[in-house]
């Protein structure tokens, strides 16, 4: 979990369905203030940008109990959680890594 950039929260989770995909999800709030999971659009997956995280989805996620109270503790409007199925751990941390990038106005690089 990541609040402007810094890692906040890690933990191993399962998803039921051994996906196998990278997801990108930012905490936002309803017109009343209740939480609510968005999924931001990543490559090959733009039509994922914006998408409310459904309950059934949210229903095939399994954490460790104790992560999942800090979490719900600690989340606040524009926390990011990036679920990857990679091994992400002391070994491979460290190391500069660009999960998300924006282009600014150009798709050639130039």
């Amino acid at each position: 979990m990541l609040r402007n950039g810094v890692e906040i929260g890690r933990s191993a989770i399962r998803l039921d369905d051994n996906d196998l995909e990278v997801h990108v999800l930012t905490l936002a709030e309803d017109d009343e203030g209740r939480p609510h999971w968005l999924y931001a659009g990543l490559p090959g997956r733009d039509g994922d940008d914006g998408r409310e995280l459904d309950a059934e989805t949210l229903g095939r996620l399994h954490a460790p109990t104790a992560f999942y109270d800090l979490v719900q503790q600690a989340m606040r409007p524009g926390d990011t959680i990036l679920i990857t199925p990679a091994s992400v751990g002391p070994t491979t941390c460290g190391q500069q890594l660009t999960i998300m990038d924006a282009l600014n106005g150009s798709t050639t690089g130039r």
